[in-house]
């Protein structure tokens, strides 16, 4: 280890090793030692970081730099911690003074983070101001820890306030885990939460926006329920997609107020609401007329089953909830039923990428806006029931498309405009139901194309003319 050793067989010896050969590693005594600081050697035997340093003096006067300074007494801290089993803290300090008397008695005050043990206990200079940055780091999922500041003069008008990042401040990925926004102008000491999970934030980073962790939002429950399932320095990435499709799961169950707790601790295939085919969810559906109306919110989170082909879910009374613009990744999906659970807002244009979809239900809501065209892509669509909602607009041309369709329910909306004449290519459709809207002009002589239909309603509309005679045909 860097050791020379002379011909008379004596050596002297480098980076504290012992031994008469140097061949001693001063491994775990305390101290970090930056040249056996690597994998081999186990991080110095566990004295580079404040979660594996096992001595009563681990950390003590390791650090002569921290906050972008110099100190003028070294402190105590693991400024070396390499070991990817630790994750970093930043502690973002905005300091500013008032007036400092350079004759005064404050030369410095101190800032300690004690968590299970203390990883930073540091003197800083007041008259050092601006922004003031330090990265620590500390055990996955380490419990809550406390920040303290000490030795503050209040007479000084030394004023700080601090932000706490769970992670680097260099990194995207970066979640504000503790914003205080209360000046400090004195001592305190201030707690905050347990960290979650790192191989769960790293495998669901592009899932869950950041900015939802720590918050109490029912993102961060949910994200928080699924990190307690976890030990620490867990693997999780070797199945993206079950955490991916649990965390779904739990966001739906945190954001709706449901009668009972359908959350459990097993495999969520076994969960009531739930079935799979093989480890991957593809039905969720609940009766609110039998079991009781959920309310609360409809989490748009549900989109994130991929793998989910039946989704019939109705008698319900979400607040403030609408069809999320992300519908349109189901791919896989074949029965949308979200029908009678008070949505509200437009129908989006994204549902016209769910190429697989057979039955398309969202009636007895308070859907508004227009039918988009897109709904025209729905190649395999069968039932289009949107009936009882505040649907306005034109029928679009596009529903000519829908070359499987059977049945199409929009009566009692706000439909305008005149019946487009592409509807004569609707060859199977059965049931056509347009009743109590204000569509205007005549009927398509096309409709008597519609060769299969059986039941046709179009009383109570602003409709003109004759009837075609071509109704013969159907």
């Amino acid at each position: 280890y860097e050791g020379i050793c002379q011909d008379d067989g004596s050596c002297t010896c480098s980076h504290g090793a012992l031994g008469s050969l140097c061949e001693i590693k001063p491994l775990g005594d305390g101290q970090c030692n930056p040249f056996f600081n690597t994998a081999p050697d186990r991080y110095d035997g566990g004295d580079c970081c404040v979660a594996t340093c096992s001595k009563a003096n681990c950390g003590v006067g390791g650090m002569d730099f921290a906050f972008d300074q110099s100190l003028s007494r070294n402190g105590t801290g693991f400024p070396y911690c390499k070991d990817p089993l630790m994750v970093p803290i930043t502690i973002i300090l905005e300091t500013e003074i008032e007036s400092l008397n350079t004759g005064t008695s404050f030369e410095s005050y101190t800032v300690e983070v004690v968590c299970e043990k203390a990883p930073l206990r540091v003197a800083l200079d007041p008259s050092i101001v601006g922004t003031l940055n330090e990265t620590l780091y500390v055990e996955d999922k380490e419990g809550s820890c406390l920040l303290s500041f000490i030795g503050i003069q209040s007479w000084s008008g030394l004023n700080i306030s601090y932000q706490i990042l769970d992670g680097l401040d260099s990194s995207a990925d970066s979640v504000v885990l503790l914003h205080e926004e209360t000046t400090i102008a004195a001592d305190g000491v201030f707690a905050w939460p347990a960290l979650y999970s790192q191989c769960l934030k790293e495998t669901l980073a592009g899932t869950i926006d950041p900015r939802h962790l720590y918050t109490g939002s029912y993102q961060d429950q949910a994200f928080a329920r699924l990190s307690n399932e976890l030990p620490k320095n867990a693997n999780c990435s070797s199945d993206e997609e079950y955490w991916i499709e649990r965390y779904a799961l739990v966001a739906l169950s945190t954001a709706e107020e449901a009668p009972d707790n359908w959350i459990r601790s097993s495999d969520h295939c076994l969960w009531p609401r739930v079935t799979c085919d093989g480890s991957r969810v593809v039905e969720f559906t609940y009766d609110g007329y039998t079991k009781g109306a959920l309310k609360g919110s409809l989490a748009p989170e549900f989109t994130l089953l991929r793998h989910l082909e039946r989704l019939d879910v109705f008698g319900n009374e979400f607040s403030q909830s609408s069809v999320p613009s992300e519908i349109g990744t189901m791919s896989a999906l074949k029965t949308f039923i979200l029908s009678d659970s008070a949505l509200s807002g437009a129908l989006p244009s994204e549902v016209g990428n769910l190429s697989s979809l057979e039955f398309l239900e969202l009636a007895l809501n308070a859907l508004s806006g227009s039918i988009p065209s897109e709904v025209g892509k729905l190649s395999a669509l069968t039932d289009l029931w949107l009936y009882h909602n505040a649907l306005s607009g034109a029928l679009p041309s596009e529903v000519g498309n829908l070359n499987a369709l059977a049945q199409m329910w929009l009566y009692n909306n706000a439909l305008s405009g005149t019946i487009p004449s592409e509807v004569g290519n609707l060859g199977v459709m059965t049931e056509w139901f347009l009743q109590n809207n204000a569509l205007s002009g005549a009927v398509p002589s096309e409709v008597g194309n519609m060769s299969a239909l059986t039941l046709l309603s179009l009383r109570n509309n602003a409709l003109s003319g004759a009837v075609p005679s071509e109704v013969g045909n159907m």
